[in-house]
């Protein structure tokens, strides 16, 4: 079974400035650059719809919450969720009760698919 986790982030764009979206999104993939153990992290946006995925891959359980650690910084996250709304959080891979609880915390209900064939 494989330990490598993966993130799908769907959500609307509710900020009037695209650009200034854009410009947080990119910062927020120049960040993962150096980050141990996360695989790839990209932004795919449709403006016309005002949407946005964001699909992440991780090593393992632990490479996540290491991003997500940095990612909790002002900068980050909390950043970019003044400007779209979540609409779906689905976690692919094996999610542990660390990861579990730390999506309970923060208030964030996502789907699971943990077997991979």
């Amino acid at each position: 079974m494989s330990s490598e986790l993966y993130g799908l982030v769907q959500s609307k764009i509710t900020t009037d400035d695209i650009q200034a979206f854009k410009a947080q999104a990119k910062k927020m993939k120049d960040a993962t650059e150096n980050e141990i153990g996360t695989i790839s992290y990209d932004f795919f946006i449709n403006e016309e719809k005002r949407e946005v995925f964001i699909v992440e891959k991780y090593a393992d359980d632990k490479a996540f919450m290491a991003h997500m650690e940095q990612f909790l910084q002002e900068e980050f996250i909390p950043k970019i969720l003044t400007m779209m709304e979540l609409t779906s959080l689905k976690m692919l891979g094996p999610v542990t009760e660390e990861i579990d609880d730390f999506f309970a915390k923060g208030g964030w209900t996502y789907d699971a698919y943990p077997l991979a064939m």
